[in-house]
């Protein structure tokens, strides 16, 4: 279905109208969506932005164009320039050269829209959906532009539209102006108005400001303002009303007198922030005291005709007195002194009232001050209490922690022993021969180094289940004469719970061997066979025996050199080998090569083949 399109160049909406109406920002662009549409397609161009005399070749090209129909273009923006330049070519007869709002462009956009969705009808393809969004959006456009034709403010000068203006063409369009019951503001011409170009009223005293009508004002606030200014506090004011009400009853840096000064008080001035203290004064408070008095004798006396021209004038320093001579020269009735006295009495009453005013709320404020205190004094001492029980909670916490920290010790230490034992129990051997895998052998060098540990202890292993326990003892810095040169190998009898059934003393050959890591089979082996006269191979009557062994088991160099093939991962094994078959020297290298992860008695059953093939070969 093949549809007339609108291209609008400028700002437009034309959401749910793309098929229709079609809206880029440029001439430019606008010229390529037209290449790129149907040569078939009907188009009517109208174009609100400004226009310049660059892009008037845009504007030939697009009138070359056969499917363009129509081009509207507003005059507001430079139109008659562009006129100027087309001449009377034939392809003007395209072009709509139109004095008028963008509203009156967008409304003739939509109108054309309506027009070209309308004409689906006879093929039975009215796209209602359309046409509808269409009407909504044309109402609301035209009734934007009758607010703007009918907008004013104030009395200030607002340029009206042209009661009439002509459309290039055979027909005239007139706009009248109507008288509307309400005025509504037009926002978008109250922006045009703001963005008006304005130099200051005051040019010619001097000023020569000039700026936009927004920041108008703002200028005048700041530049141009009359200030009033209170003499006594500084206080600035726009208007002298302002100043006089600010100065009669506001100002607390003013220096005022008393009501009561006339009638005995103080004649001082002060400050007005001050009053409330004035009237606390004992002197004030017994002014106002003897005036009552004085008013209310006066009063009585004339009321009951006793003459009061007895009293001394010395003792009338309020000078009441003269309040009844003036009430006889104005009245010769007692109802007239009357009145005349309770007109003077109201007067009174009513400065009594102004002096009085504070009192209550002064009362109120003390009351509330008293009741806030007694409230914060108890709240301090619920605080005060707390803090206290949390300072005995503290102390007692502390004495607890003091309490079970030499009883953690004791758990500690004995937590590590069942963990050695555990571990013990892992690796403990029954046969007589023990594999010792020590981790973390720089740590222990360092300490044996610094003196904090200068030697190890391996687990205890078996001769038997029934056998023999033993131990070894090494000395990493070395011990005696050996210290600092080599490293020292014990071999250690623990009591065990056997001894009492076994033969002693402990007269069979240990051996120790130090495994070669890099799979070269270059073991360090050593064997010694106990002094049986020796303490060290008798009966344990200790937990365990003196250690006997090899001092000088091997050299420290040779440890501690980087590349050494006796530790690797940090990690170093040494082997120990109690000897109950005899084993010569020639076959000890042999069974201590044998690899670990063979059984014991398979072990033993390839050291006997290998005993008896050497033998042979002796033979």
């Amino acid at each position: 279905m093949r549809v007339k399109s609108v291209f609008y160049v400028g700002n437009i909406d034309t959401s749910k109208l793309d098929l229709y109406l079609k809206c880029s920002n440029d001439i430019k662009s606008c010229y390529s969506l037209a290449l790129s549409t149907d040569s078939c397609i009907e188009i009517v161009l109208l174009i609100s932005i400004q226009l310049n005399i660059n892009q008037n070749e845009f504007i030939q090209k697009l009138l070359e164009l056969k499917n363009v129909s129509k081009i509207w273009i507003n005059t507001q923006l430079q139109g008659t320039k562009l006129f100027n330049l087309f001449g009377n070519d034939d392809r003007l007869r395209k072009v709509n050269i139109s004095e008028c709002e963008q509203q009156t462009l967008i409304s003739v956009a939509f109108s054309c829209v309506a027009t070209n969705i309308n004409e689906q009808l006879p093929n039975n393809s009215l796209d209602r959906a359309a046409l509808l969004i269409c009407f909504i959006r044309l109402k609301d456009n035209v009734e934007r532009l009758r607010q703007h034709i009918q907008f004013s403010h104030d009395d200030a000068y607002i340029p009206r539209p042209k009661p009439e203006f002509e459309k290039d063409g055979p027909h005239h369009r007139k706009v009248i102006i109507t008288e509307s019951p309400q005025i509504m503001l037009d926002r978008g011409f109250q922006r045009e108005l703001l963005d008006l170009i304005v130099i200051c009223k005051e040019k010619d005293n001097g000023c020569d400001w000039d700026g936009t009508l927004k920041y108008y004002q703002d200028h005048l606030d700041n530049k141009h303002t009359t200030i009033h200014n209170c003499k006594h506090c500084n206080d600035n004011f726009s208007s002298k009303d302002e100043l006089d009400d600010h100065q009669k009853s506001l100002c607390t840096k003013i220096m005022i007198l008393c009501q009561l000064a006339e009638h005995g008080c103080s004649k001082e001035r002060f400050l007005r922030s001050d009053l409330c203290a004035h009237y606390l004064t004992e002197l004030h408070q017994t002014c106002l005291q003897s005036v009552l008095v004085k008013i209310i004798q006066l009063i009585q006396s004339r009321y009951n005709g006793t003459d009061m021209a007895v009293m001394n004038s010395t003792s009338d320093p309020f000078n009441l007195i003269s309040l009844m001579s003036t009430a006889d020269t104005t009245s010769l009735s007692t109802n007239s002194v009357i009145n005349y006295f309770y007109s003077q009495l109201q007067q009174l009453y009513e400065t009594l009232t102004t002096v009085t005013k504070n009192f209550q709320p002064l009362n109120e404020d003390s009351i509330r001050l008293s009741t806030e205190s007694l409230r914060q004094q108890n709240l301090l001492q619920a605080c005060q209490n707390e803090i206290n029980l949390i300072k005995q909670s503290k102390v007692e916490i502390d004495s607890y922690i003091a309490g079970i920290g030499p009883n953690q010790e004791i758990l500690q230490q004995e937590l590590d022993s069942v963990k050695q034992k555990v571990e013990d129990l892992q690796c403990i051997s029954y046969d007589g021969t023990f594999t010792w895998k020590i981790s973390n052998i720089s740590e222990k060098i360092t300490d044996a180094q610094s003196e904090r540990q200068t030697s190890i202890y391996s687990p205890a292993f078996y001769s038997s289940p029934t056998g023999y326990k033993m131990c070894i003892r090494l000395y990493l810095q070395g011990d005696g004469n050996a210290r600092r040169t080599h490293m020292s190998l014990f071999f250690l009898i623990m009591r065990g719970p056997f001894d009492a059934i076994l033969n002693w003393p402990f007269s069979f050959k240990v051996t120790f061997c130090l495994y070669d890591q890099s799979g070269q089979q270059r073991h360090i082996i050593d064997s010694f066979r106990p002094d049986t006269t020796s303490n060290s191979f008798q009966r344990p009557r200790s937990e365990m025996n003196i250690a006997s062994g090899i001092p000088k088991f091997f050299p420290l160099p040779m440890i501690l050199q980087e590349d050494t093939n006796y530790i690797k991962d940090d990690t170093m094994y040494i082997k120990c080998l109690v000897d109950f078959g005899d084993i010569s020297k020639i076959i000890l290298p042999y069974a201590l090569s044998l690899n670990p992860a063979l059984p014991h008695h398979v072990q033993r059953h390839m050291i006997r083949v290998e005993t008896d093939r050497r033998l042979q070969l002796q033979q």
